[in-house]
């Protein structure tokens, strides 16, 4: 992996630092985000109806922008000449961003090498980009272990939530067991039930998987449960719970390796009108610094439910055959891309969502005994 450190040193400046094969470059850079850059951004992030992006054509020029910015800001100089040094021999690219928090509402994912061009695709389409919380504290990714395991239970929670004006219903699906993979559905799916699973001594998940409604309300990252009321006809109504209500309920979780949070915003710290969300504020970050969870993957946006389905089906495939999680999410983010339009045409558009960020380098989920050829016919 070629990791590269990005760490402030006044208004617009930057000390980046990358290293590989034990080699290290280091550049300062100014990165300002000029009119255009900032248009592309909110072209990009805009979902209301009538003005956002509703095709992969018309996307394909603001993502382009954007991430040809952060390359060519980012990456210069010495720091370029030894990326090149590391493309020449890596294939598929994977780079590690150890970012300050102030740059996690850049859309890194669209990170863009103008030598791709034949290609035609982003870091993240051909290889993989995952973030390091430079701000964390924690001991440095390179040096920590996260043993793959030789089989995966996932705890895995699914609320049909109400759906709120202009927002998708919640798909039913239900995972079920295959192979080394077993999933523990909190049934219910209630706040209280989810705790009661947590809690349970005999349950003790390597995942923890959220498929549903999430939303940030006052600066603050929330999962939406439901609460069943009434004594003879049980009516579901929306239980909404902070992310720290989350990670309390899984902090003793030892064996905890990876959650996927695929609901909207669970990893959103960018601007909203006057808001200014902290990314320790989110339901990503509160799992990832208050849980011993070593990979947790967010959306950076809203996700449309098509776009949540099918990555979360690849990257499980993916996982189960044995590729290491940042290299399950690039076949993921392909399959979303892939997807055919639906009536908001939404689903295509929604391939550079999903984020990881990450404590270990240690991808590989799975022990290579405990690999089997993906089920391609996993039933969700």
């Amino acid at each position: 992996m070629f990791h590269v450190a990005i760490r402030n040193q006044g208004k617009d400046l930057f000390l980046v630092t990358a290293s590989w094969a034990g080699e290290t470059s280091s550049e300062s850079v100014n990165f300002t985000s000029g009119e255009e850059y900032k248009l592309a951004k909110k072209q990009l992030l805009q979902r209301t109806p009538g003005l956002s992006l509703v095709s992969l054509d018309a996307q394909a020029p603001v993502c382009a922008q954007i991430g040809r910015t952060l390359f060519d800001t980012f990456m210069s100089a010495s720091v370029l000449a030894l990326f090149r040094q590391y493309r020449e021999s890596n294939d598929p690219p994977r780079v590690g961003l150890h970012l300050s928090r102030e740059l996690y509402r850049e859309p890194w994912e669209l990170l863009k090498d103008p030598e791709d061009e034949q290609q035609g695709d982003y870091l993240s389409l051909i290889g993989s980009v995952v973030r390091f919380d430079a701000d964390s504290g924690e001991p440095d990714p390179r040096t920590r272990l996260i043993p793959p395991a030789r089989s995966l239970r996932c705890l895995f929670v699914s609320p049909q939530a109400t759906a709120t004006p202009g927002e998708q219903s919640v798909p039913y699906i239900r995972p079920e067991n295959f192979q080394n993979v077993v999933f523990d559905i909190v049934n219910p799916p209630t706040y209280v039930d989810f705790m009661r699973a947590a809690d349970n001594d005999k349950t003790n998940p390597d995942g923890f998987i959220f498929y549903g409604h999430g939303k940030v309300k006052d600066g603050i990252g929330h999962l939406i449960f439901v609460e069943l009321q009434g004594l003879i006809m049980k009516k579901a109504v929306d239980d909404v719970r902070r992310g720290s209500a989350i990670s309390t309920a899984l902090a003793t979780k030892r064996n905890l390796r990876f959650s996927f949070l695929m609901a909207c915003e669970t990893a959103w710290i960018n601007d909203d009108d006057d808001q200014d969300m902290k990314f320790e504020d989110t339901v990503a970050g509160t799992l990832m610094s208050q849980t011993r969870i070593g990979f947790v993957l967010g959306a950076q946006l809203k996700i449309d439910f098509g776009s949540a389905h099918t990555f979360l089906i690849t990257t499980l495939q993916q996982v189960q055959a044995g590729v290491p999680l940042d290299l399950a999410m690039k076949i993921g983010r392909r399959n979303i891309r892939g997807l055919l339009p639906d009536s908001n045409a939404r689903s295509p558009l929604d391939w550079w969502v999903p984020v990881l960020y990450a404590k270990s380098t240690m991808f590989d989920i799975l022990a290579p005994e405990s690999v089997h050829q993906p089920n391609l016919n996993m039933p969700l």
